[in-house]
């Protein structure tokens, strides 16, 4: 089967399912008529010679402002994705996932497992920092956060990537990074809202 046949021989299978759902507005939206509708309808695919070239399809149109937006939703979703895996790799608790993206603790111990990362049972020890410590790390996040923020004011994917970027660099949990900006935005000495 020629690709060209394969295509118009998916678009027949497209419209034959949108009408037994009833969806014949959809359809018609799409640019096609009840009556070219009818048509394809009636063809029976599994009859259709594959061998032959099928050239039934003359143009298709495509809404480029709704294929910005698709790409865009789905980069988004790409990113976000990665930026959760990253974490994963990083240490980030359950409770990190639960406050920052809503994700439930068995989710993140099967993402780890995919991961082929070790799950953890139980909690973790806490790091012991010192009030300067704190606020010398609470500093890191707040100047890169600054500096990356350029684009997207403090979207939550650069909140991550900050929050990645600022354990690599003083070697501390992106938990206790997290649970540091927390403490501080409580207390009115930073502030970090996510959109």
């Amino acid at each position: 089967m020629t690709a060209n046949a394969m295509f118009e021989k998916n678009v027949f299978h497209y419209v034959k399912g949108m009408v037994s759902r009833g969806e014949f507005a959809e359809l018609e939206k799409k640019g096609l008529s009840m009556e070219v509708i009818a048509v394809i309808n009636q063809i029976d695919l599994d009859y259709v010679d594959e061998s032959k070239a099928i050239d039934v399809v003359k143009q298709i149109v495509i809404d480029r402002a709704e294929l910005d937006r698709l790409c865009g939703e789905t980069n988004a979703v790409k990113q976000r994705e990665k930026i959760i895996d990253a974490l994963i790799k990083a240490g980030a608790t359950g409770k990190f996932f639960e406050d920052f993206f809503g994700i439930n603790r068995a989710e993140v111990a099967n993402r780890r497992r995919l991961l082929g990362l070790e799950t953890k049972n139980g909690r973790l020890a806490r790091e012991k920092l010192t009030e300067r410590q704190k606020a010398h790390i609470a500093q890191i996040v707040e100047d890169m956060a600054s500096n990356m923020a350029s684009e997207v004011a403090c979207s939550s994917i650069i909140q991550c990537q900050v929050l990645l970027k600022t354990a690599n660099l003083t070697e501390h949990s992106v938990t206790a990074i997290w649970k540091i900006i927390r403490e501080f935005e409580a207390k009115g000495l930073f502030n970090w809202a996510s959109e």
